[in-house]
């Protein structure tokens, strides 16, 4: 009788599972981040994103009384350092993760308003980001295939 244990094999095919959600998570941050770096006023936007198990709740900063003029890079690895520790905490086995804003402007940033008059559109960061998804999965696959 021929046999193969396959138990190595199988627990290989999961840790490079979930290195390749760590990966694609981690381009998914990124993006996000230098995707908000114009938007940086006051940084509540940039450091209001979360990754989270729910759609509900996260980060929510209020623009409201604070220093504007900061730093867009400061205010981007302050963000980037929140989103990788949602990252790391995330539970092993959790198959549906939400990338989220609850900055009360969060919808003026993403569509703009009726008094933006330099960008009535808004950024459409989440939507564009959105758009390069399946970019970012092929690169975390590929990193992980290397």
């Amino acid at each position: 009788m021929a046999q193969i244990k396959l138990t190595a094999l199988i627990q290989k095919i999961e840790k490079d599972l979930q290195n390749v959600r760590t990966e694609f998570l981690t381009n998914m941050a990124e993006d996000i981040v230098n995707s908000s770096k114009p938007t940086v006023d006051t940084g509540a936007y940039i450091t209001s994103h979360s990754i989270r198990t729910t759609r509900g709740g996260g980060r929510s900063r209020s623009s409201h009384n604070k220093p504007k003029g900061q730093s867009p890079e400061a205010k981007a690895a302050e963000a980037l350092d929140q989103l990788m520790g949602d990252i790391a905490a995330l539970p092993a086995d959790q198959q549906q993760v939400f990338l989220t804003n609850n900055a009360p402007h969060a919808n003026l940033v993403e569509y703009g308003g009726a008094d933006w008059v330099e960008r009535p559109n808004g950024y459409a960061v989440y939507e564009s980001v959105r758009n390069r998804a399946g970019i970012h999965l092929q690169t975390a696959i590929n990193t992980v295939k290397a």
